[in-house]
């Protein structure tokens, strides 16, 4: 082979060496537990509301939620559910999905209302 045909094979090689390894280094998370995961502040939407509130899960199970979207207090029960208590007695929001950034959420009552939660 020529040496022309050598550097284009090389230049060849080295291109795709350096785009395999780059899709590497993404921003790839893998969330933590949904009781770790869900502490802190958050944007709360529904399929039922235009509106977005603004909710904070603190540690201690304690809420900053101005709106009372979830209460009271929360706490992640045995069933991995989201356990929203509020003076009336505890509504439960099953976890449909738990990413670093967005958690989904979903209220069964007269028809399912889902619930998103986006890290701000």
């Amino acid at each position: 082979m020529t040496k022309c045909t050598h550097k284009i094979l090389f230049t060849c090689f080295s291109l795709l060496v350096f785009i395999a390894c780059s899709k590497d280094s993404g921003d790839s998370c893998v969330a933590p537990k949904i009781e770790e995961n869900i502490v802190g502040t958050w944007l709360v939407t529904s399929d039922q509301d235009d509106e977005s509130y603004e909710v904070t899960f603190n540690e201690d199970g304690s809420l900053n939620d101005p709106e009372e979207l979830f209460g009271d207090s929360w706490a992640i029960d045995s069933d991995g559910q989201l356990a929203a208590s509020y003076s009336g007695g505890t509504i439960y929001y099953p976890v449909v999905s738990n990413n670093c950034n967005e958690i989904k959420l979903k209220f069964d009552f007269i028809e399912t209302i889902h619930i998103s939660l986006k890290r701000k």
